[in-house]
C-alpha cells in the first residue's frame, strides 16, 4: 500500500498518472468536461476529480496558480494540470515545461517497484509530447500526454495504462484527441 501510495504522489506531482487493471471504458458515458476556469476541455468516460497540489518553495517562486484534475478507473488513468507562471518570458515559459516534461518522467526512475524506464519528449511549436514505457512490479505501462503552451500558461494532459491492453490504447487515445484549448 505504501508503494503505491508513493507512486500517486510523484505521479501527480510529476503530471503523470499509473494505470491500474482493465475495464471497457466503452460501456462507460463518455462526456466532455469543462475542467475550472482553465480553458480546456476533453472527452472521458466518468467524472474527473480536483486535486489541489502542493507546491516546493522554488516552485512558489514562479507558479502564480495551478491547478490538477484527476480521472482514474480500471483501464487507465488521466492527470490533467494547468499552471500560470508568474512574471517570465516565452522562453522561460518553455524551459519550465521542459524541465516539468523531465521530472515527469524522472520521477517514475526513483520508485523501487519502477524498471526498465524509456522515454522521450519532443517540442513541436507551443507543444511538447511525453512519452515513456516502464515496468512496474513486472507490469509493462505505458504514458502518453503532452503540455501545451501559451504566454504564461501551460496545460498538461497525461494518460497512463497498461501497455499491452488495446481497448486502454484506444480509450487514452480518443482522451488526448478530444483536448481542446479555448
Amino acid at each position: 500500500m505504501k508503494a503505491n501510495r508513493s507512486v500517486s504522489t510523484a505521479i501527480l506531482l510529476a503530471l503523470i498518472a499509473v494505470p491500474v487493471d482493465r475495464t471497457n471504458a466503452d460501456a462507460q458515458k463518455w462526456m466532455r468536461w469543462e475542467l475550472g476556469n482553465l480553458g480546456l476541455s476533453l472527452e472521458l468516460p466518468g467524472e474527473p476529480t480536483y486535486r489541489r497540489l502542493p507546491l516546493s518553495k522554488p516552485a512558489q517562486e514562479i507558479v502564480q496558480d495551478h491547478m490538477a484534475y484527476q480521472y482514474k478507473n480500471d483501464q487507465m488513468e488521466i492527470a490533467v494540470m494547468y499552471i500560470l507562471l508568474k512574471g517570465v518570458t516565452q522562453t522561460e515559459v518553455s524551459k519550465v515545461a521542459t524541465i516539468i516534461g523531465g521530472v515527469a518522467i524522472a520521477s517514475l526512475a526513483v520508485n523501487p517497484n519502477i524498471s526498465d524506464v524509456r522515454s522521450s519528449t519532443e517540442q513541436s511549436g507551443n507543444r511538447i509530447v511525453l512519452k515513456a514505457s516502464f515496468k512496474q512490479n513486472g507490469i509493462p505501462k505505458e504514458i502518453e500526454g503532452f503540455i501545451l503552451l501559451k504566454g504564461r500558461r501551460l496545460w498538461s494532459v497525461v494518460t497512463a495504462r497498461v501497455q499491452s491492453d488495446d481497448l486502454s490504447r484506444a480509450s487514452a487515445q480518443r482522451v488526448l484527441d478530444s483536448v481542446k484549448l479555448e
